[in-house]
């Protein structure tokens, strides 16, 4: 499974860009996580765009 780095605030848990990491080490933290593959077939099932809100609205 592929993984990307994403980097908080470590007062707020905010994401913040990277280069604000290297600017503030102390404050930040970068967290590895997994990401998920795109399911193919979910894709299939899904209904069309808009349906929801013709359901809802509608």
């Amino acid at each position: 499974m592929p993984t990307r780095k994403v980097v908080r605030d470590a007062g707020t848990g905010e994401f913040v860009k990277p280069s604000e990491a290297t600017r503030r080490p102390k404050t930040t933290v970068t967290e590895t996580i997994k990401v998920p593959k795109k399911n193919l077939e979910s894709n299939q099932t899904e209904a069309p765009q808009g349906a929801f809100l013709r359901h809802f609205y509608g």
